[in-house]
């Protein structure tokens, strides 16, 4: 019997490893990516000689002045292949050739697209811009090469001068020539950097490519079987866009090293969708800001939850955190950010309310709920002839939905709770408060001016978006522990029973 069975377990390693030899032979005959002998004759008669190829030299992460993510692909592939490979420098104003890195407004199948780029409003000073009709009527400075792009992008509606080169573009911005400058944000990052000027709105749906443009020769065929195997585009772009701004901030080596030094205490309350702990994972939009950050400046956070408002102001006022993320009325001397996100909010009313709100004048003599301490009941508190109520918690929000009343609320939250837990209300009004929330530092100038000016190239939809999409995984994967974990608690308590 015992020899039947080890024969039985011998056959099935077998064929399990057979299986696995015939799925890993399949693969590799189906590797689109697999030199062909001809490519791989063509590498080693090349090791000897010189490689030639373009390089755009002033489009900031990509390539500036002999460094950037395109000389890092570069410096891969060559070492890979033990290739030579010459860099040949030109500008973005001049043709692009056949084997060459490159800044487009358009790709084709020519195009290996390295990364897509897009469009910026940018301002002398800080200031927050809600909608990008705001910017209507205003005269706007942009690149001669863009400006049938911009132009057709707002058709008509503002007053385009063109300038000729990027120092022109910057001086007219400088001088008071225009009120913004519109501007790919990656190639125009070094001078806004430089000149603190101020990113206020993204343009996120106007592109632009960073790509290779390749031919039909064995050198492009390799490159591009190469690039379809790279791996380092997001580390060599976190380096590259942090060498950026380390110089052109004037940071030192020093003040680099103080904020990887030590582990950066971050303190919150918990609020869907902006940040919540589930299963000792934190998630939501501020934690993929905070991730972003930390891949790109190295800094290290850790995440402690507060039970409430009160306990969390209390830590805030011992100094036990470092940072946090204001949507709160505190006063206090610490550093801000000046445009995390802005102010969104929803008034909402019970389905069966029929009221209309067509301007705040109409809540006059209304009752209406807001969280306490936050910079919405601030808001509030600023509209004539309101009645105020505060609710002090998401718990206490939520038993709202029982009630028939009129609730302001950040429009994110409500739209995360619309169809589930205020499922019983309708939105009746939107609008923006001139303000925004922010994240405030405790006695540290460098975090401030890195994570500043780090935010603010970050497209603040994008960042929602993306940041709801991580909440969601945050709590699934927080509830799918939770079972397991009292399911292996049932089943040990079950065999401590069976046991005694």
């Amino acid at each position: 019997m015992k020899k039947t069975i080890k024969r039985i377990i011998v056959i099935c390693i077998v064929v399990i490893a057979i299986i696995i030899g015939v799925l890993l032979l399949i693969k590799s005959l189906n590797n689109k990516n697999k030199l062909t002998v001809d490519e791989r004759n063509w590498i080693n008669n090349s090791t000897q000689g010189v490689l030639n190829i373009n390089v755009v030299n002033d489009s900031g992460v990509f390539g500036l002045n002999g460094t950037g993510v395109f000389y890092d692909f570069l410096n891969d592939f060559a070492k890979e292949y033990s290739l030579n490979i010459n860099p040949i420098t030109y500008n973005s104003t001049e043709p692009i050739q056949p084997l060459s890195f490159a800044k487009k407004s358009s790709v084709d199948d020519n195009d290996v697209v390295f990364y897509a780029d897009h469009f910026v409003v940018v301002a002398k000073n800080p200031l927050i811009m809600n909608s990008i009709k705001e910017i209507n009527g205003k005269t706007v400075g942009v690149s001669s090469l863009d400006a049938d792009t911009i132009r057709g992008y707002f058709d008509g509606g503002i007053n385009i001068t063109p300038y000729e080169t990027k120092d022109a573009l910057s001086l007219a911005l400088l001088n008071d020539e225009v009120s913004y400058i519109v501007v790919p944000l990656d190639y125009y990052l070094p001078e806004i950097l430089r000149n603190n000027y101020e990113i206020i709105y993204h343009l996120s749906d106007i592109k632009y490519y960073y790509s290779l443009v390749l031919n039909d020769s064995m050198f492009s065929r390799v490159l591009r079987k190469y690039y379809n195997t790279w791996k380092n585009f997001d580390k060599y772009y976190n380096e590259e866009e942090f060498a950026i701004f380390k110089d052109n901030l004037s940071i030192s080596d020093s003040e680099v090293e103080s904020i990887k030094r030590e582990v950066l205490k971050y303190g919150f309350v918990n609020t869907s969708p902006f940040e919540v702990i589930k299963g000792s994972t934190f998630g939501g939009i501020n934690a993929v800001a905070l991730k972003k950050f930390s891949d790109f400046s190295k800094a290290e956070f850790s995440f402690s939850k507060y039970g409430n408002f009160s306990k969390f102001v209390s830590a805030i006022n011992n100094n036990e955190i470092d940072l946090y993320f204001n949507r709160y009325n505190i006063e206090n001397s610490w550093a801000s950010t000046t445009n995390a996100l802005n102010i969104s909010y929803d008034i909402v009313a019970r389905r069966n309310n029929s009221i209309t709100i067509n301007s705040l004048k109409s809540l006059k003599d209304q009752t209406i709920y807001v969280e306490e301490n936050s910079l919405l009941y601030n808001f509030l508190t600023g509209v004539p002839g309101v009645k105020i109520a505060t609710y002090s918690s998401e718990k206490e929000l939520l038993k709202l939905n029982k009630k028939n009343v009129l609730i302001i609320l950040d429009s994110n939250i409500y739209n995360y709770y619309a169809n589930t837990k205020l499922n019983n209300y309708t939105s009746r009004y939107q609008g923006f408060i001139n303000g925004s929330y922010n994240f405030k530092i405790n006695n540290n100038a460098v975090l401030t001016k890195l994570l500043n000016k780090y935010l603010s190239t970050l497209d603040k939809q994008v960042l929602v978006n993306e940041g709801l999409e991580n909440h969601y995984n945050t709590m699934r994967t927080g509830i799918i522990l939770s079972t397991i974990a009292k399911y292996v608690i049932y089943i040990l308590l079950l065999a401590a029973v069976i046991v005694l």
